[in-house]
């Protein structure tokens, strides 16, 4: 069982491939998420490297169970230009707000980032009230020309 194979290079693929004694391997991923330049660009170039045995079933899931219906078409335009021959997911659920962008200064961005682990992985009394979430990502947060962005 192989999870996230949309992050593998084609030599961690092929590492993947020597260690297969069956011929038999269950790849999960969804290759609109990959994160690292060095992914592979579709399914077919995965087959490619691995050079299945036997002809492989692909099952592509259509529907979103976990990301609402205002996320995944705030994202669309991304991934619509990232990779056009996906197909979108279906989504089940609406969350009943658009997500926003707001620009912020690089001393607000500093002063609301949480300073420990701890604090970066519970949220914040704001947020647990409904308020908007303050915290931003780290990129960038030492570089004195930044202007940080927060997504909520």
């Amino acid at each position: 069982m192989i999870d996230e194979a949309q992050d593998l290079s084609p030599m961690e693929l092929r590492v993947l491939k020597r260690r297969d004694l069956t011929g038999s391997m269950t790849i999960v991923g969804d290759m609109g998420q990959a994160t690292t330049a060095s992914s592979s660009a579709s399914w077919n170039a995965v087959l490619e490297v691995l050079e299945p045995r036997r002809e492989p079933t692909r099952v592509d899931l259509t529907v979103s169970y976990r990301t609402p219906e205002e996320v995944l078409d705030f994202a669309a335009p991304t991934l619509r230009a990232a990779a056009p021959d996906l197909t979108p997911p279906r989504p089940v659920r609406r969350a009943g707000h658009s997500p926003s962008v707001d620009q912020v200064s690089r001393e607000e961005f500093v002063a609301t980032w949480p300073r420990s682990p701890a604090e970066r992985s519970m949220p914040s009394p704001r947020t647990r009230r409904g308020h908007r979430d303050r915290r931003a990502g780290r990129r960038g947060r030492d570089d004195p020309s930044f202007e940080g962005t927060r997504r909520h």
